[in-house]
């Protein structure tokens, strides 16, 4: 079969990231062996249902470091209250004899089975004609697989591959919260779409917000524009027209994409496929304020936990912006157990006593130009009128410390974002002993 021509970097990336023969042979043993399970399982209790391999397995588009599968467990003869309160435990108790097994939550519980390193998902779910609009997520999945599998050829499923490494190796693989990337799914539509991973790097390049891609041409762009208006990202799911496929993709991890292909055009480097390549250290500036929370979140699903912690990242960062600091960004950390860690880098620690009061237009109510003047006034303060014919004058700063900010956030607000016990603080002027300060991706870097 006659592929696209690849750089030979890219022969070497794909080389390294394709599944071998072990991996492919191990993975099957284990769907074959959970497939005779479940189905030994469904025949005792007399239940009608398809087992069937789902996701990138069943697509032959995962990785090397994928030792992964899912197995969805297709229902005939039931109805969504069964799937949801009835499901797991069948489930549990068909799995559970043979595999160690853990109960994980998304749209509803779903059962992890383990064994000799791998894992499979085993999800239960009704077995459908076509997706229904109002019915549970997880059903579009199969028919995600079927599509799929009927648009991609062996080069194109090299090219997924492919496009999954320079995800992983710019941070933005995968839709969870912790990431607001690129699924599994999306990089397999966007390979569809363009057709190679080149020519997807090369239109990537010149892509501005909001992108917009109907791979089939059957979605409705206003409906579509409207529903997801703070999507940076619209991708018409051909299963689903009226889902975004790239709904998870926020602006950050859109411009990281963007910015990397840019960059890759203009240098190609292994750097860019892998995410530990190494790092570049540049010079220390400003503040790092660490916070860490100790609360109880092993019975929570691990998308609550990083959702909670982004919130709370968010919040610590406009909360010191509002106050008059220069937060720069923020990263957060969770076991999805005991802790939440928040680091946030700031410009400054301390600000002047005073701070610019911005007050009223000059032609706005009189009453409201006289109780401005009169406060500064009153506290010895000047005014001015700006060269926007709004009149200024100065306040003292209700904090002029990080430190107090920092606490005052943690008492006030921390605990209930994070839902946690206890939170403590450090702050610390950025230096080489703290990465979060000094460090940046080396594909980042301009030789």
């Amino acid at each position: 079969m006659n592929c696209p021509p690849r750089s030979k970097i890219e022969e070497e990336v794909l080389k390294e990231v394709r599944p071998g023969k072990l991996q492919e042979y191990l993975l099957l043993m284990l769907y074959k062996r959970l497939h005779s399970v479940l189905e030994d399982c469904l025949t005792w209790n007399e239940l009608k249902a398809e087992v069937k391999p789902v996701g990138s397995f069943a697509k032959d588009t995962y990785t090397r470091d994928k030792w992964e599968l899912d197995v969805f467990v297709l229902f005939e003869d039931v109805d969504d209250s069964w799937i949801l309160q009835y499901s797991e435990e069948f489930l549990r108790s068909c799995l559970s004899r043979h595999f160690p097994t853990v109960i994980k939550y998304a749209q509803h519980p779903y059962v992890t089975v383990t064994l000799l390193g791998m894992e499979a998902d085993v999800v239960p779910a009704l077995k459908l004609d076509s997706p229904r609009k109002k019915g549970l997520g997880v059903e579009r999945t199969p028919f995600h697989t079927e599509y799929v599998m009927s648009k991609l050829d062996a080069c194109r499923r090299d090219d997924v591959r492919l496009l999954k490494a320079f995800f992983k190796g710019i941070g933005v693989y995968g839709a969870e919260t912790r990431v607001r990337g690129f699924s599994g799914y999306l990089t397999e539509l966007l390979i569809i779409h363009y057709g190679s991973f080149e020519k997807l790097i090369r239109e990537a390049s010149r892509w501005v917000p909001p992108v917009y891609i109907d791979i089939e041409g059957i979605g409705d762009r206003e409906f579509l524009e409207k529903k997801y208006k703070d999507s940076p990202m619209i991708v018409v799911d051909p299963v689903d027209p009226e889902r975004n496929a790239a709904a998870a993709v926020s602006l950050k991890s859109l411009s990281t994409f963007v910015l990397a292909s840019r960059l890759y055009l203009r240098r190609p480097s292994r750097e860019f496929f892998y995410p530990f390549t190494g790092e570049t250290i540049v010079k220390p500036y400003g503040f790092l304020v660490t916070v860490e929370c100790i609360g109880d979140y092993a019975d929570s699903p691990p998308e609550s936990v990083w959702g909670k912690a982004k919130r709370g990242a968010r919040d610590l960062f406009d909360t010191t912006k509002q106050y008059g600091f220069q937060p720069l960004y923020y990263t957060v950390d969770t076991d999805e157990s005991k802790y939440v860690r928040i680091e946030l880098v700031t410009l400054e620690n301390e600000l002047p006593r005073v701070e610019v009061a911005k007050g009223p237009h000059a032609w706005d109510s009189l009453e409201g130009v006289v109780a401005f003047l009169e406060k500064r006034l009153k506290d010895d303060y000047p005014v001015w009128i700006g060269e926007d014919g709004r009149i200024y004058g100065l306040r003292a700063r209700k904090f002029r410390s990080l430190a107090e900010i920092v606490t005052q956030w943690i008492s006030g607000r921390a605990i209930s974002i994070l839902g946690a016990h206890q939170c403590k603080s450090q702050i610390g002027r950025c230096s080489s002993d703290y990465r979060t300060c000094t460090s940046i991706p080396r594909w980042l870097t301009i030789d």
